[in-house]
């Protein structure tokens, strides 16, 4: 804080006027000189002191450090605050006054990261620690816990590890961090074993383990061997028994972990050719085997490459086959007479009178050709064919492929009026069927229903199409009874519809 003092001083009446402590002669102003000044440990000396304006002989300074004169020059090592007494014995005048150096030296910043050791860098290898600091006042010494007092140590660690460090500048200002070594956890060595199969057992086989399948390990690459190191990465070759086993050992790049393994020799089961059924219609020349096939068929004693016949009906003829290791094996072939497929599906249009045809083997290469009712009425796949309703009609399929193979079936389709009316129900509250309604296919415009009981008395009657009726007449259900009914609609296209049947009515107690 910086002081100043102003004292004034009037004489009227006295030429030597009483001065009391405190006062100054007029005009006299005392300042402080380098208040709030901050310094660090490597700044030069700097200037504190006072100054008098209007300054007259007799001031005298006292400062706290010892010194008298009126400016000094400092340098703290920590933050300090001077005091200054000044004294003019003659004036009567005492005065205090304060000034305050600050030091601040930048703290010491560090920072650094743990180093991880990956799987593929072996144990005991180079490892640079490095801090980074910013802050501080340069230079910088380090002590390191292993001893080192370089700034960037190598270090050849086996295992994890911390390594602290002590860092100080030029001030004397310290700072402890820390850096933990790392090694990452390394997978057990490890390879499966390895299955060889073979086909023949005359065969050479050489035998190398595919490293691609080791796991594990520490360091880049594997190494093996099938006689305990003598040699390493050298292929074996051996003739190949059924259950075989040849152990190897692997190791990893840093030769630390060994695991063992082992070959296991498999016989191959030879793949033999199979023969697909074949089709054929009754009394065609087929060919039971042909050059190209690779099988060969034994007829009174005379083994054939190549053999056809005229097939009249289903037979299995037993071929053989050679295989690469020189042995026979029988191999089956089925040859039957062709069925060949003419079902079809159809679905009905009951207000159009149509139904639309339509075969199963939607592939059928030949003719096709339907009837209805015994009239021939078209030859395409999927034919909409009209019908008339309410009676039963016979529809015919007769395919004949290129072949010449003829296959037919026949269907009886009965187009229905569109609705679906019960003919029973039972009103007797147990949720299921507690009531007659009738159900359409098409909505309609208009609806009548009227019932009628045994003796043709009218008992109930509805104009909507969505009625339930649960059997009641006069307020007592007609158990045990049969209902005759009328049923006149047109539906939203302008079929008139009609129908006329009996219902009944059953309570089961």
């Amino acid at each position: 804080m910086n002081l100043r003092f102003t004292i004034w001083l009037f004489c009227f009446l006295l030429p030597i006027c009483a001065i009391s402590q405190g006062d100054a002669p007029s005009n006299v102003r005392i300042t402080a000189i380098g208040q709030h000044q901050t310094i660090n440990c490597t700044s030069d000396s700097v200037q504190i002191g006072i100054e008098i304006e209007n300054w007259i002989p007799s001031f005298s300074y006292l400062w706290s450090s010892g010194s008298s004169d009126s400016i000094l020059l400092v340098k703290p090592e920590a933050t300090e605050t001077y005091t200054v007494t000044i004294i003019n014995s003659s004036l009567n005048f005492n005065s205090i006054e304060s000034i305050e150096v600050k030091v601040f030296n930048s703290p010491i910043r560090v920072s650094s990261s743990d180093i991880e050791i990956d799987k593929f860098t072996c144990a005991g290898e180079d490892i640079e620690l490095s801090i980074s600091k910013t802050g501080g006042y340069a230079p910088y010494s380090y002590v390191w816990s292993n001893g080192s007092t370089l700034s960037n140590p190598v270090v050849n660690p086996v295992s994890s590890e911390t390594y602290t460090v002590t860092i100080t500048d030029h001030c004397g200002t310290q700072v402890t961090t820390e850096m933990i070594v790392v090694f990452a956890d390394h997978d057990e060595l490890s390879m499966p074993n390895i299955d060889v199969a073979f086909t023949c057992d005359d065969e050479e086989l050489s035998l190398s383990p595919d490293l691609k399948r080791v796991k594990g390990g520490v360091g880049y690459g594997y190494r093996f061997s099938f006689d305990e190191w003598a040699s390493e990465n050298t292929l074996l070759k051996t003739t190949p028994n059924e259950g075989l086993k040849i152990p190897f050992t692997i190791t990893d790049a840093c030769g630390i972990q060994h695991y063992e393994s082992e070959f296991s020799l498999v016989k191959n089961e030879i793949e033999l050719p199979t023969c697909e059924d074949q089709l054929v219609c009754e009394g065609s020349e087929v060919d039971v085997t042909s050059l190209n096939d690779g099988l060969y068929y034994w007829r009174d004693g005379t083994m054939h490459a190549s053999f056809s016949e005229e097939v009249k009906k289903e037979e299995i003829y037993e071929l053989q086959f050679l295989d690469q290791c020189g042995e026979m094996h029988p191999i089956k072939k089925h040859i039957k007479t062709k069925d060949i497929n003419a079902n079809f599906s159809f679905d009905l249009y009951q207000f159009d009178g149509k139904v639309q045809l339509a075969a199963d083997d939607t592939e059928i290469e030949g003719d096709i050709t339907w009837f209805v009712n015994g009239t021939e009425i078209s030859h395409e796949s999927n034919p909409n064919i009209d019908l008339p309703t309410g009676v039963e009609n016979e529809v015919e399929l007769v395919v004949t492929d290129e072949e010449g193979c003829t296959s037919r079936s026949t269907r009886t389709i009965v187009l229905r009026d569109g609705m679906d009316v019960p003919t029973a129900f039972s009103p007797n509250g147990d949720g299921l069927n507690d009531f007659f309604n009738v159900r359409f296919e098409e909505e309609l415009k208009t609806f009548n229903i009227k019932i009628f009981d045994r003796w043709g008395q009218l008992i109930y009657h509805s104009n909507d199409q969505y009625f339930r009726w649960y059997g009641l007449h006069d307020e007592e259900s007609q158990t045990l009874s049969s209902f005759a009914y009328i049923l006149k609609a047109t539906t939203i296209s302008g079929k008139q519809l009609e129908k006329r049947g009996t219902i009944s009515a059953f309570t089961v107690e």
